[in-house]
């Protein structure tokens, strides 16, 4: 009978180292996979939160770390990358609720031109909550209009700098909150509509605001003897005055050039457009790049957004 016991108990322990290594192992192969091409059609496997962001570019993700520790008053930046867009889908944009501790940690710096911007031709429009965020969610979105510029592969989706406010540790995440989508939504263009591309994994992370050191403080300094006041001597006889000196001849046109005034205040600044000699500007230079855009991601973009403020 002890014989059973002991070996049930060990076969248990066994299965649970097994099922731990599987784990570790399945972990890693996942974040190995950012420096592989390995797509899974239909299907994006993994968006995560990586703390250190040294080394990445748009398109190109070092290593996912999900720890870091920062000096309270201190700042960093973490990257939300993706692995990776099927390249028969290609990605045309997001929408994205990044989640922090508002008591510990404040969002002080955001970005969104990295890999929708990653192939020529992009027509990036973002939209993001104003800075710095402190309500703890940092809702953003973002579409390329130009459908023909999409982007596939691994890369960073976007960028956020944060500030540390207190010591803790704050758990990161994303989500869609919008409509209760416990991933981000991200949109692809392959089938001529926006569609969402599912994710198969979505990995947080955390960070630690911790104290600086304290400063001692110097050891306080003695005042020395107070000095007694002597004898009064002889006053010396008052020097010869000297001639005085020649004043300078003013020389014509040499007044200071005044600098220009800024704008007061709340007033208005009038922007005008110039340029060289013999080139002509025409006012609505920017209708060419327009034409190339798909009506149904623009379209898209305006619902979706005034969705969102309708909402809130």
């Amino acid at each position: 009978m002890f014989r059973l016991v002991c070996k049930s108990h060990r076969a248990s322990i066994v299965a649970a180292v097994l099922g731990a290594v599987a784990f570790l192992i399945a972990s890693h192969a996942a974040y190995a996979a950012f420096n592989i091409s390995d797509p899974i059609p239909g299907m994006i496997r993994l968006i995560a939160i990586d703390t250190d962001p040294t080394g990445n570019t748009a398109t190109h993700v070092v290593a996912v770390e999900t720890t870091h520790s920062a000096p309270v008053g201190g700042t960093f930046d973490v990257d939300v990358v993706v692995d990776e867009i099927d390249p028969a889908q290609r990605m045309l944009g997001w929408d994205m609720d990044f989640h922090y501790n508002s008591a510990l940690l404040r969002v002080v710096g955001y970005r969104a031109d990295l890999m929708l911007d990653a192939a020529g031709g992009s027509i990036r429009s973002d939209f993001a909550d104003s800075l710095p965020d402190t309500d703890g969610d940092f809702f953003s979105d973002a579409i390329d209009l130009n459908v023909n510029a999409a982007e596939s592969g691994e890369g960073v989706l976007s960028r956020f700098t944060l500030e540390c406010l207190q010591p803790g540790t704050s758990s990161l995440s994303l989500d869609y909150t919008l409509a209760a989508d416990p991933h981000p939504r991200i949109y692809e263009a392959a089938s001529g509509n926006v569609d969402i591309i599912p994710i198969v994994n979505n990995d947080g992370a955390s960070v630690s605001c911790i104290s600086g050191p304290s400063v001692t403080p110097g050891p306080s300094v003695t005042p020395g003897p107070s000095v007694t006041p002597g004898t009064s001597g002889t006053p010396s006889p008052s020097g010869t005055p000297g001639p005085s000196a020649t004043p300078s001849p003013t020389v014509a046109g040499s007044s200071a050039t005044p600098h220009p005034v800024g704008p007061p205040i709340g007033g208005s600044v009038a922007l005008a457009v110039t340029s060289a000699p013999g080139d002509s500007v025409s006012p609505v230079w920017y209708i060419a790049p327009c034409l190339a855009l798909s009506f149904a991601a623009a379209a898209f973009v305006v619902r979706r957004r005034l969705t969102r403020r309708r909402i809130e």
